[in-house]
């Protein structure tokens, strides 16, 4: 014959049960506020959010040694090229239209990988750590439609893609 259950145990089968549902049924809400969070790029080194693999943008270089495709949080057909500065470091690139980035006031024109372009150094706002270019348009004959007016080149090694 099974005991009777005391007071003390049907109360905490009463909690026991009435937690679980509170931590099921708040997940899913939070289940999809973290879809929100789900094409987020990091900085590698501190994790700073510094763009959205939405905000990715195709701004083809000839000046590339290479060129690929390939998933970049969740976005498809992302294009990453790949160049070599003076020094002769290579660095993979994607290009977006924004980032949370501290950008330098000294721009340049010479060895730009875009040509029309002047681009000026980028770095995460929190730990200072190299993470691409700012690239800004300097010939306005160039239509908008064709070519953005300024994006943002990031380093593709320095990044963290934060998924779900």
């Amino acid at each position: 014959m099974v005991a009777p259950m005391k007071r003390q145990e049907v109360t905490n089968c009463c909690k026991f049960v009435v937690t679980f549902f509170i931590i099921y049924f708040a997940s899913v809400p939070f289940g999809i506020f973290a879809e929100e969070f789900a094409d987020l790029l990091l900085c590698r080194k501190c994790g700073h959010e510094v763009a959205r693999a939405s905000n990715v943008i195709r701004v083809p270089s000839k000046l590339a040694h290479r060129q690929r495709n390939d998933t970049v949080s969740g976005v498809e057909k992302v294009l990453i090229q790949l160049f070599k500065n003076p020094d002769g470091l290579f660095f993979e690139v994607i290009t977006v239209k924004n980032a949370e980035v501290y950008t330098d006031s000294n721009k340049f024109m010479d060895m730009t990988w875009f040509p029309g372009y002047s681009w000026a150094v980028s770095v995460c706002p929190k730990c200072g750590s190299h993470i691409g270019w700012q690239y800004e348009v300097e010939n306005p004959t160039q239509t908008e439609t064709e070519f953005p007016k300024q994006f943002i080149g990031l380093i593709y090694e320095k990044l963290l893609e934060h998924l779900e």
